[in-house]
C-alpha cells in the first residue's frame, strides 16, 4: 500500500457527550466561510450515514467546493470526494466512487449523496465514537501541546492490538471501532487524533530496515519534528504494557537499533527530514500506563538543540552561531583569531570619516578601524550655534554620547549644529507671563541672554521669565433694567485690560395682558399683567384705572419696583358693545328690509349707540356696503336701490360712541335674503 504526506488543518475539538444513539458530530469548521462549513457538514453527516446530506443553507457552488491534492487542484464531485478520502478518519473506508449533487435553481449545491461501504453501518460508527470519545476524554483544558501527544499515544498503544482479522484493520476507524489495526491503522488514528487537538503531524509510509513495509508519523512539536511510532510501542497480548521505545524521537535516535531505514528521507517523498534536536528528559521512557496528569505536570520539557555540523555559521564582527532545524540558536561564541579559527570570519578595517553641515568642526579618534572597535567622536560648534546630532550618512551605526562600535563597513557620519534662536521680549498682561529677549537652542534646552552665547550668558528658565501682573480692578455700581434696556448686578472691572468679573447681566422688562379686548355685560373687566420670569409687588407694581365696566377704552401701568428694575410701561384694553341678532330680512322690488333683536332698554340706552347694517352679494362680504342707524331703539332698516332678483348676504352690529372713537359689537351671523 502507497501512503501520501498529508498534514490536516483542523480546528481543536474535545470529547462531546454522546447523543443518545451513541453517535455525535466530531468534526468543527475551522472558519465560517461556505466550503469549510461544507467540509464539517459532510464528514459529520456521514457518521449517521445520512442517505442525503443537507447543505442547501450553505449556497455554495459546485466549483466552490475545492481541495488540493499533491498540487493537483480538484472542484466538485472530485473535490467532495477527496475531502472525505484525504482525511485520515476516513480514508477509504465509509465511502466509494463519486458523490453525486443535487441542485438548487441558483445553481449551488442542495444535497450530496454519497455511497457507503457494506461494512460501514450505523453499528459499526457507534464502536468508532465509543473509542474517540475515550481517547479524548484524556485530554484536559489547559493540557501543553506535549501532554495531548503523550496521552494520545499513550491511548492508542494500551487500547490499539496489533491485527488483521477485522474490516478496516489498516485504517483509523479500524483502530477506534475494532481496537484492532496494523500500523497504517496505527499512524492514521495517532494522526486524526492529534488533528483533532490541534497538533501538527506527518504520515510516513516507509521501509523497515528488513525492507517490509511499514507506517509511522512525524509529529511537530515547538517547532521541532520528532519521530512516534506507535505500532511498534504496542506491547504483546491482550492488555499489554505501555512503552516509549519510538515515541518523540530524532532522526538519530529514531534510526540507533537498525529496525527503521531511512528510505523514508527520500526528497521525492517530501517528508521533514534532518530532524536532530532531542527531548532531554525523558521522564517517561519507563511508564508502563497511560501518563497521569500530575506525572506530566511535574515534568516540563526540555528540548537538546543540535545544529547540522555541515551548515556554515553566522556571523557577526564578534562572534559565529548556528541554528538549529527549528531555527534555535546553537553555540554562540566569539571569534578566536583574525581570521577566526572556527568559522573563517576575518574582520577587516575600514575608513571612518566624518563631515558637517558648516556650522562647526567634527574629528574622529581613528580615521580606520576593524569592526567591533569603539570609536570616539568630537564636535565644536561655532558661535551662535549649537551641536544637535551625528548623522549616519553610510553605515549602521548609532552614536551615543559621541562614541559607536564601529560595523563591518565603511562610516562616514555628519556633524549637524543647530543655531540659536533668539525669542524677542513679550510684555507681561494680568494672567499670562511675559519674557525677555533670549536666545535658545531647540537640541540642548539651554538659554543664553546674549546672541553670542558667552562665557556667563548662559540664563535658567525663571531669569528669563516675566511674571503675569495681575488685575488692577475696581468696582463698578449695578445698573437697574428697565422695559427697554438690561440692566446689571454690581461688578469689578480691571483698569488694564477692561475686562469685568462678576458681572451678572438682568434682563429687559417684558409686560402684556391677559386679554386686550372684551365685551360689555354690566360687570367689572380686569385682565391680568403678565411679566414673564417676575414676581408682583417685588420686581414690578401695577396700577388699574377707575371703572372698568362701560364700553370704552382703559389704561393698565407697570412700573419697575425693587433694586433690578425701574421705569415704567402702559398697557391698554377695550370694553366693546354687547352685540344683537339678525332676523330673516323681508324682500322688496330691488330692496329688503333688515331686522334684527332689540336690546333691553337698560342695556340699551348707556352702552349702545345706534347699529349698522352691511350687505353684499358675496358670502366673504367683499366689496359689502354699510348703512347705519343711530337710535338704540331701533329694529328694523330698509336698504334700497339694489338689483332685482339678487341674493344677498346680510349681516348687522352695535356701536358705541365715546367722545371721538367709536366701539363696534362682533358681527351677526349672516341671512341670505332674494330681492325682488
Amino acid at each position: 500500500m502507497i501512503f501520501n504526506l498529508v498534514i490536516i488543518d483542523v480546528q481543536p475539538v474535545f470529547a462531546a457527550e454522546p447523543a443518545e444513539n451513541g453517535v455525535h458530530d466530531i468534526f468543527t469548521a475551522k472558519d465560517s466561510t461556505p466550503l469549510e462549513q461544507f467540509k464539517a457538514r459532510v464528514l459529520n453527516r456521514i457518521l449517521y450515514l445520512d442517505t442525503e446530506i443537507d447543505v442547501s443553507d450553505l449556497n455554495i457552488a459546485p466549483n466552490d467546493i475545492r481541495y488540493t491534492v499533491n498540487g493537483n487542484h480538484l472542484t466538485g464531485i472530485y473535490a467532495a470526494r477527496a475531502i472525505v478520502r484525504q482525511n485520515p478518519f476516513y480514508s477509504t473506508a465509509a465511502t466509494t466512487g463519486f458523490p453525486e449533487f443535487t441542485y438548487k435553481d441558483n445553481g449551488c449545491v442542495a444535497t450530496v449523496k454519497y455511497t457507503y461501504n457494506p461494512a460501514w453501518t450505523q453499528d459499526f460508527v457507534k464502536k468508532v465514537i465509543a473509542g474517540y470519545d475515550e481517547a479524548m476524554a484524556l485530554i484536559k483544558p489547559g493540557d501543553s501541546d506535549f501532554a495531548k501527544i503523550l496521552k494520545i499515544h499513550d491511548w492508542i498503544v494500551k487500547n490499539v492490538s496489533y491485527g488483521m482479522s477485522t474490516p478496516y484493520y489498516d485504517f483509523a476507524v479500524g483502530a477506534l471501532g475494532n481496537r484492532k489495526a496494523v500500523c497504517a491503522g496505527y499512524a492514521q488514528c495517532n494522526q486524526f487524533l492529534l488533528g483533532q487537538v490541534g497538533i501538527e503531524s506527518v504520515y510516513i509510509a516507509a521501509n523497515t530496515g528488513k525492507k517490509e513495509p511499514h507506517a509511522w508519523n512525524l509529529v511537530k512539536f515547538d517547532g521541532h519534528w520528532f519521530h512516534v511510532d506507535c505500532t511498534w510501542d504496542r506491547g504483546l497480548g491482550v492488555n499489554p504494557n505501555v512503552n516509549h521505545t519510538y515515541f518523540m524521537l530524532s532522526d538519530a535516535e529514531l534510526n540507533a537499533d537498525g529496525e527503521h531505514s531511512e528510505d523514508w528521507k527520500d526528497p521525492a517523498k517530501g517528508y521533514p527530514s534532518n530532524n536532530l534536536c532531542s527531548i532531554e528528559d525523558k521522564f517517561y521512557k519507563d511508564n508502563k500506563d497511560i501518563a497521569t496528569n500530575e506525572q506530566i505536570a511535574a515534568n516540563p520539557i526540555t528540548i537538546k538543540h543540535e545544529a547540522d555540523s555541515a551548515q556554515d555559521y553566522q556571523t557577526n564582527n564578534r562572534e559565529h552561531w548556528r541554528t538549529c532545524p527549528a531555527g534555535v540558536e546553537v553555540g554562540r561564541e566569539e571569534h578566536t583569531g583574525n581570521p577566526c579559527a572556527v568559522c573563517g570570519y576575518s574582520v577587516q578595517p575600514h575608513t571612518v570619516t566624518v563631515t558637517t553641515n558648516g556650522s562647526g568642526k567634527a574629528s574622529v579618534d581613528s580615521a580606520t578601524a576593524g569592526g567591533g572597535t569603539e570609536i570616539t567622536l568630537t564636535a565644536t560648534p561655532d558661535a551662535g550655534y549649537h551641536f544637535k546630532e551625528w548623522k549616519a550618512l553610510k553605515g549602521d551605526v548609532t552614536v551615543s554620547d559621541n562614541k559607536f562600535t564601529m560595523p563591518d563597513e565603511p562610516v562616514l557620519l555628519q556633524a549637524v549644529f543647530d543655531k540659536i534662536v533668539k525669542t524677542p521680549a513679550v510684555d507681561a498682561t494680568c494672567t499670562k507671563a511675559g519674557n525677555i529677549a533670549y536666545w535658545s537652542c531647540k537640541n540642548c534646552g539651554k538659554y543664553f541672554s546674549k546672541e553670542d552665547c558667552s562665557e556667563g550668558s548662559e540664563i535658567q528658565k525663571h531669569d528669563w521669565v516675566v511674571k503675569a501682573l495681575g488685575h488692577d480692578l475696581v468696582k463698578v455700581s449695578g445698573k437697574a433694567a428697565t422695559f427697554d434696556d438690561d440692566g446689571c448686578s454690581a461688578y469689578e472691572k480691571c483698569n488694564r485690560y477692561g475686562k469685568e468679573f462678576g458681572k451678572s447681566v438682568i434682563r429687559k422688562m417684558s409686560a402684556r395682558l391677559s386679554a386686550t379686548s372684551y365685551t360689555y355685560n354690566g360687570k367689572t373687566k380686569t385682565p391680568s399683567v403678565i411679566c414673564s420670569g417676575l414676581t408682583r409687588d417685588r420686581d414690578y407694581t401695577v396700577s388699574l384705572p377707575a371703572g372698568r365696566k362701560a364700553v370704552g377704552k382703559y389704561t393698565i401701568t407697570v412700573k419697575g419696583a425693587g433694586d433690578k428694575y425701574a421705569g415704567s410701561k402702559t398697557l391698554t384694553y377695550v370694553i366693546n358693545p354687547k352685540g344683537t341678532g339678525i332676523k330673516k330680512p323681508a324682500a322688496a322690488k330691488k330692496a329688503f328690509t333688515a331686522k334684527w333683536s332689540r336690546q333691553s332698554a337698560k342695556m340699551s340706552k348707556a352702552h349702545i349707540t345706534g347699529y349698522q347694517v352691511q350687505y353684499s352679494l358675496k358670502s366673504n362680504f367683499k366689496s359689502a356696503k354699510a348703512v347705519t342707524i343711530r337710535g338704540y331703539r331701533k329694529t328694523s332698516k330698509k336698504i334700497s336701490k339694489l338689483k332685482g332678483k339678487k341674493t344677498y348676504c346680510v349681516r348687522v352690529r352695535t356701536y358705541m360712541k365715546s367722545g371721538k372713537t367709536t366701539f363696534y359689537s362682533a358681527w351677526s351671523k349672516a341671512k341670505r335674503v332674494k330681492t325682488k
